[in-house]
């Protein structure tokens, strides 16, 4: 299988995806600001739309950020300390303009509002070891928030590497699309895999998505969870999207950012920004 750009394929343009569902033109519907209209969403590549009602919708956040173009992106991300986010790299290398969003459903219809329901990026601290011509190695980055996250967003604790796990169960989230042609972003959703599915490769872990179940455009940063104890850990960050061409991009095979292989580098970054 040919391995398509980590950039390209898991990050999204923001103003597509605020497009979507709309017959006006793009600067219009960014002119309102700060939310899109609602159409009919199916689920993360073979997963389904996290309610607000449901635990897990509080277990990723959305990051939005400006390119070094200028032109506004997605990704998603999980909460590792009250004020600290983790997600790619490729999130944050030329990121400005950066918020996380703490919110499942972004649409008109539910009432989100930008600039009330996210917080700004203050400070972001990528691996030392990322290149970015180099796709789905050291794939990790830091961003410090402005203010304290809500509290009804928990702290994810990180996997260990270590502790026998409660069952096969890995839970997978995020805010891309359902399809490798598709527009479909901008809500939460997840998907659960088998854990025998993955496979651990150096510092990183390969997840088989010939099912065509998995992530996808958008989903770049998001959280891998392991259930330990009847408690999701977080065990890795989705980077990358492996397919045959453009048309099946989401349907080879995806690669995460193992975090018990970067647990002592993210450490000391939480330390420093305590």
């Amino acid at each position: 299988m040919n391995k398509i750009s980590a950039f390209s394929i898991l990050s999204m343009t923001l103003a597509a995806a605020l497009v979507v569902g709309c017959a006006r033109g793009e600067q219009e519907v960014l002119s309102q600001g700060n939310c899109i209209p609602r159409k009919n969403f199916h689920g993360i590549v073979g997963g389904s739309t996290v309610r607000a009602s449901e635990s897990s919708s509080k277990n990723a956040v959305l990051i939005t950020y400006d390119d070094s173009q200028g032109k506004p992106m997605i990704c998603t991300g999980t909460l590792i300390a009250r004020n600290a986010v983790i997600t790619a790299a490729h999130c944050a290398y030329d990121a400005t303009n950066v918020r996380v969003v703490f919110h499942t459903d972004v649409t008109c219809e539910s009432d989100f509002n930008l600039d009330t329901q996210s917080i700004r990026a203050t400070h972001k601290n990528i691996n030392p070891s990322y290149r970015p011509n180099i796709k789905g190695a050291y794939d990790l980055a830091l961003y410090k928030l402005a203010a304290n996250a809500p509290s009804n967003y928990p702290v994810m604790p990180l996997y260990n590497g270590i502790t026998k796990l409660s069952n096969y169960k890995v839970t997978l989230l995020g805010y891309g699309t359902t399809g490798s042609t598709k527009r479909d972003s901008m809500f939460l959703r997840k998907v659960t895999k088998n854990y025998k599915m993955f496979k651990r490769d150096g510092l990183n872990l390969s997840l088989d998505q010939s099912d065509k179940q998995g992530i996808c455009v958008g989903d770049s940063g998001g959280p891998v969870y392991f259930d330990v104890e009847g408690q999701l850990h977080l065990a890795g960050v989705n980077s990358v999207v492996y397919g045959k061409n453009e048309n099946s991009r989401c349907e080879g095979g995806s690669m995460s950012m193992y975090v018990p292989s970067y647990r002592s580098w993210i450490d000391r970054v939480l330390l420093s920004w305590k």
